[in-house]
Formats: C-alpha cells, sequence, structure tokens
C-alpha cells in the first residue's frame, strides 16, 4: 500500500493519507510547520506527497522542495496545484507569496541550466491548466495558449512530479 503524505490539509484531510498542518483541528495527523526543516519524517519515506494549494503560501519555498524531496522515495510522486499566476486570486489572497507558471519547477529539473538553486531534482511528468469555470471565458477557443494573453483565463494550475535520486 502506498504512504501518502498530504502537506498543508487545512480542513480537508485525505482518507488514508498522513495529513499534515501548522495547527490542530480535525483530521490533522501531524502537526508542524512545514517552514521550519527538518520534517518530522524519515529520509525516502513517502510514495506520494500531495501539495494542494499550500505552496503558493510558503516564504521558503527552494528549501521545501528540498525536503519534500528528501521525503520521498526515489520515482515517487508530488502533486502539486496553486493559482495560475495570471488570475485574480493569485493576488486577492494576502497570505500568498507567489503563482504558479508553466515553468515554476524546471529549475529541479537535470536538464535545467539554472538548476544550481537546489540538489533537489524532480522530473516534470504533466502540467494541467484549470479554467475558471464560473466566467465566460470557458468558450474561448485555444485557452492554452490565450492563458498567457488574458488574465482570469486560467484559475489554476497543477503539477506531477517523479523525484529523481
Amino acid at each position: 500500500m502506498k504512504k501518502i503524505l498530504n502537506i498543508g490539509c487545512g480542513d480537508k484531510p485525505i482518507k488514508g493519507a498522513i495529513n499534515l498542518d501548522w495547527i490542530k483541528q480535525k483530521g490533522v495527523d501531524v502537526v508542524h510547520n512545514i517552514e521550519k526543516t527538518p520534517w518530522p519524517f524519515k529520509k525516502n519515506e513517502f510514495d506520494e506527497v500531495y501539495a494542494y494549494n499550500i505552496l503558493e503560501h510558503v516564504d521558503n519555498f527552494m528549501p521545501i522542495m528540498e525536503e519534500i524531496h528528501r521525503i520521498l522515495k526515489p520515482n515517487g510522486l508530488l502533486i502539486v496545484s496553486g493559482p495560475y499566476y495570471m488570475h485574480k486570486d493569485t493576488f486577492t489572497d494576502p497570505t500568498h507569496r507567489r503563482g504558479f507558471t508553466t515553468k515554476s519547477f524546471q529549475y529541479f529539473e537535470k536538464e535545467c541550466n539554472l538548476n544550481f538553486y537546489t540538489k533537489a531534482r524532480f522530473r516534470v511528468e504533466k502540467i494541467s491548466l484549470f479554467e475558471n469555470d464560473k466566467s465566460l471565458y470557458k468558450f474561448v477557443p485555444f485557452k492554452k495558449y490565450l492563458g498567457y494573453l488574458l488574465w482570469n483565463l486560467i484559475q489554476g494550475i497543477e503539477f506531477k512530479l517523479r523525484a529523481i535520486k
């Protein structure tokens, strides 16, 4: 059976996963501030780590990615979701530190010439864009390309990354 860590679970714990948050509430299994490393887990402990709408809130992005890499097994899966950089929600929440682009995780890829920022390596397997379904933008053609030009067309983004060790 897969061992899964759900970081920053808040009030949305995932059944069967170890749910981590910095505030103790219903469904939280481990209380820990992810900004403080190391986390209370062993090296290569998890098959999968879920970071749903949490990494846009952190100040220390690179050390957190390195910690996720440390606790993932070789070839482990990291799923990250968050706000797309050209959507108003990225800036509406005062706790957001960043939005994400399709290039946000290239610095962790072996082939990137800017990967000297970290030794943690991930392979980007899939990037999914989510449109703002409450707007007329859902009728706009070529969303993937127009999302680079039109604000609020794309609301969220999700990455599937593999830990390379």
